[in-house]
């Protein structure tokens, strides 16, 4: 047989499971549904809206529906609005940027919450499609961009960084330190903090040496510059400066600081790269979108596809009323025999003449589709 015959044959096989399997999977979906009513606030019709077009959701990312249904629980218990929307933007990231669920739910709900986006699926997709074009287009993955973006939104947010801004800086270290996305995150957010502690008078000693005011007026009113505009000020300074230069060691250990030195030099040395990041960024619109077109035709896209038909048919034919019938009558027949055996005490002789009683009448075993369940 063809070696890529055999191949596909046998993901249809691991990936196709058997009735009984695909029963527990359909269990297990009800009660993501169930812990999602109770977090999310959503009706009865809209529980039930989502377990329907949960399959169809998923085939569109080549995602299976359990995935889906894991990803509108995250949402939920993060509370945010929009779960449905929510859940189905994480499968586009995780399809796009080839990333896990847990990464892409996380990384959402921090830029929501630290933004305060309030589950606006327009502002988030633009989020994903600057950062993804970013990622397509240099070293970084998304998964990193994702990661670090996770740990320093919501400082970047909280210091007036905005996420274009946030996700350039990250863009510029990542290539020039090959930090993983969580370090990146963490140091900006170090950076941050330093950059906006004007009661620490080391910070503030290396710009009066400097002669960078960290405040500026503003329509008559003083204020404090964002760490982006102290930042371009710090490296034109800084690339002045030559390598041997002590001030340059300053600036790095007192603002950068220890372990972080190497990010904020990343930043300082090259100005013009984190304004080569900003212009990716805004070119990115739809770019998101054009990635989950690649992987949803993969063949684990299509695999995941078939998957979700197949649980989606066996749910069908689970919830049939012929069959719920089927088996509320074999309940009720069991339930009488429960309570005959009761009161004979005795399983032995009794239970042996009903086990043939039901092999002759080919009950023994429900069958469904030509697949044993049991």
């Amino acid at each position: 047989m063809n070696s890529v015959l055999e191949n596909l044959i046998s993901k249809l096989k691991n990936n196709l499971p058997g009735v009984k399997d695909t029963v527990s999977t359909l269990n297990e979906a009800d009660t993501l549904l169930a812990k999602i009513g109770k977090t999310s606030g959503m009706t009865k019709t809209e529980l039930k809206e989502l377990g329907d077009t949960a399959y169809d959701t998923a085939d569109k990312y080549g995602k299976t529906a359990d995935t889906y249904l894991s990803s509108a629980d995250a949402m939920a218990k993060a509370h945010t609005e929009n779960v449905k929307a929510m859940a189905e933007l994480s499968l586009l990231a995780q399809s796009a940027g080839d990333i896990s669920s847990d990464v892409a739910d996380n990384y959402l709900i921090a830029a929501n919450a630290a933004y305060d986006l309030k589950g606006n699926v327009k502002d988030l997709s633009d989020i994903l499609d600057g950062q993804y074009s970013i990622a397509s287009n240099t070293s970084i993955s998304l998964e990193d961009m994702a990661s670090a973006t996770s740990e320093a939104a919501s400082v970047a947010a909280q210091y007036g960084v905005t996420m274009e801004e946030l996700s350039s800086l990250i863009a510029v270290i990542a290539a020039k330190t090959g930090k993983s996305g969580s370090e990146i995150g963490s140091s900006l957010a170090s950076v941050f903090e330093n950059l906006q502690n004007v009661n620490d008078s080391s910070v503030t000693g290396i710009f009066d040496s400097i002669n960078i005011s960290m405040t500026v007026m503003e329509n008559g009113v003083k204020r404090l510059k964002t760490p982006i505009e102290l930042l371009k000020e710090l490296s034109g300074v800084y690339s002045s400066l030559g390598t041997a230069s002590g001030l340059k060691e300053n600036i790095l250990s007192d603002i950068g600081g220890g372990s972080d030195s190497s990010a904020l030099s990343a930043i300082l040395s090259d100005w013009s790269a984190y304004e080569e990041m900003l212009t990716l960024y805004s070119n990115g619109s739809g770019s998101a979108f054009e990635g989950v077109e690649l992987s949803a035709d993969s063949l684990s896209g299509a695999l995941a596809r078939l998957n979700n038909t197949w649980e989606d048919t066996v749910g069908n034919v689970m919830g049939s009323e012929e069959l719920t019938a089927a088996a509320d009558g074999l309940n009720s027949f069991l339930s009488i025999i429960n309570k005959i055996t009761e009161k004979i005490g005795s399983l032995g002789t009794l239970g042996a003449a009903i086990g043939a009683k039901l092999s002759l009448k080919n009950v023994g075993k429900p069958e469904m589709l030509g697949f044993t369940l049991f």
